[in-house]
C-alpha cells in the first residue's frame, strides 16, 4: 500500500488499524518505526477492537470464522475456517487429541489432557502451558470449563480454569477455578463460590467473562479479569409462565448476549417446536437495559443452537449434523454449503489480533498441519 509522503500520521496509523495482521506482520520490514508501533500494546488492542468492528458490519475485509470439528474418535481435531459470506477458506488439522477448547480475544486454547496449548492463529505462534494441578479429590468424574480473558489495565492476557468435581456417592459437587498470566506466565488459585454450567460458551467483555449459572440459581457469573473477582448478573426478563432458560452467554456487536428457548408447541406425535429468543444487555450492568432483540421460530425442536453470528444470526444444527444459519434479515434458515466436516462440536466467531504470546511458530513443530482449500490458500 502507498502513502502520500504528506500524509498525517495519525492518518496512516488509522489506516493501518483496518489492515489484516499478514499484511502489517509483512510491514514490519518495511520501517522502524511501524515495527515498534505494531508491538506496542495500545496499537494490538486498537487493532482489534477495529477488526471485530469490521466483522460486526459484515464488512468484506473481515476475518474468517473459525469451526472446531472433533471426529467420533477425537484421533486428531479439524478446524475450518469460514469468511464474512461463511465460504470455507482454509483447513488446518491439529496433531494432537483435545478434551476442551474456548476462544478470546483472537488467542485459542486447547486442553490435551495433561498439557494446554495457547495458539495465536492469525500470527500462527504457540505455547506450551503447564496446566494448573487437578484438585486432589479423588472425583468419580471431573469437568473442565476454561475461557481466555482480557484485563486492558495492564494489557494482560489470562486463562481462567474450573473444575466441577464430582466425588461422592451422594452426588457431591466440588469446584475450584485458577488463573493464568500471560504477562507473569504463571498460575494461582482464585476463590469461587458460584456453580455455572458444564456447557458454557462465553466471552469477554468489559474486562469479564461471563457464564450461565445453575438453572437454579437463574443468574450470570461473571469474572473480572482486572480485579480477579467472581460477581452475579440478572438474567433478562423471561415470561414467568413459560420454561425460558438461558441456553448461553455470546456477544453480539459487542453487548451482552443471552440465547434462550423453550417448547412452544406440540406436533403431535412426530416431535415438538421451540422458540429461541436473543436478549441484548444494552448498557453493561444495568438490569433495565436487558432487550429482546430477536425471536426465531417456532422451529422443530430437532435444531440445536450453536452459536451467535452478525447481527443476530443463529448457527442451528441438526441431527445429522448438518449446519444451517438463521437470518434474522430475512427469517429463513438455510443449509450451509460446507462439504466435507466431520462431527461439529464447537463454532465461533473469531477476530484475528496482533497479541505475543513469546512462544514459537507453527513451522517450528508439527502440532498444525495448515491444509489448502479450493477457495483458500495457506
Amino acid at each position: 500500500m502507498a502513502y502520500r509522503r504528506d500524509m498525517p500520521e495519525d492518518m496512516k496509523i488509522e489506516i493501518m488499524l483496518m489492515l489484516p495482521v499478514k499484511s502489517l506482520l509483512r510491514f514490519r520490514c518495511l520501517s522502524k518505526s511501524w515495527c515498534s508501533l505494531f508491538q506496542t500494546p495500545y496499537f494490538k488492542t486498537q487493532h482489534y477492537l477495529k477488526r471485530t468492528s469490521l466483522s460486526d458490519t459484515n464488512n468484506n475485509h473481515a476475518n474468517p470464522s473459525v469451526f472446531l470439528c472433533r471426529p467420533r474418535y477425537y484421533h486428531y481435531v479439524h478446524l475450518s475456517m469460514l469468511d464474512h459470506t461463511l465460504t470455507r477458506k482454509q483447513d488446518i488439522r491439529l496433531s494432537f487429541p483435545i478434551i476442551d477448547l474456548c476462544y478470546g480475544n483472537g488467542l485459542i486454547c486447547f486442553w490435551n489432557y495433561n498439557m494446554m496449548t495457547l495458539w495465536n492463529p492469525a500470527t500462527r505462534e504457540f505455547k506450551l502451558l503447564q496446566p494448573p494441578c487437578i484438585p486432589n479429590l479423588k472425583p468419580k468424574k471431573f469437568n473442565r470449563i476454561t475461557q481466555i480473558g482480557f484485563n486492558s489495565k495492564t494489557n494482560d492476557y489470562k486463562v481462567l480454569c474450573i473444575w466441577i468435581s464430582f466425588h461422592d456417592k451422594r452426588f457431591s459437587v466440588t469446584q475450584q477455578s485458577s488463573l493464568y498470566s500471560l504477562n507473569a506466565d504463571s498460575w494461582k488459585e482464585t476463590r469461587f463460590d458460584f456453580s455455572v454450567r458444564r456447557s458454557n460458551r462465553t466471552f469477554n467483555i468489559v474486562n469479564c467473562v461471563h457464564y450461565c449459572a445453575s438453572r437454579t440459581d437463574n443468574c450470570i457469573v461473571a469474572f473480572d479479569m482486572a480485579d480477579e473477582v467472581f460477581w452475579k448478573l440478572s438474567m433478562p426478563p423471561f415470561e414467568l409462565s413459560s420454561n425460558y432458560g438461558c441456553d448461553f452467554v455470546g456477544v453480539l456487536n459487542g453487548n451482552l448476549a443471552v440465547v434462550s428457548s423453550a417448547y412452544v408447541e406440540w406436533i403431535n406425535r412426530k416431535g415438538t417446536k421451540i422458540s429461541v429468543d436473543i436478549w441484548v444487555m444494552k448498557e453493561y450492568g444495568v438490569q433495565e437495559s436487558w432487550t429482546k432483540q430477536f425471536t426465531i421460530g417456532p422451529i422443530s425442536s430437532h435444531y440445536s443452537s450453536m452459536g451467535l453470528w452478525k447481527k443476530g444470526g443463529l448457527f442451528l444444527c441438526n441431527p445429522l449434523i448438518t449446519l444451517y444459519v438463521y437470518d434474522p434479515d430475512t427469517q429463513k434458515i438455510e443449509k450451509l454449503q460446507v462439504d466435507s466436516l466431520p462431527l461439529i462440536e464447537k463454532i465461533f466467531n473469531y477476530t484475528e489480533s496482533l497479541v505475543s504470546l513469546h512462544g514459537r511458530q507453527e513451522r517450528e513443530d508439527e502440532r498444525f498441519v495448515r491444509l489448502p482449500t479450493q477457495s483458500g490458500d495457506t
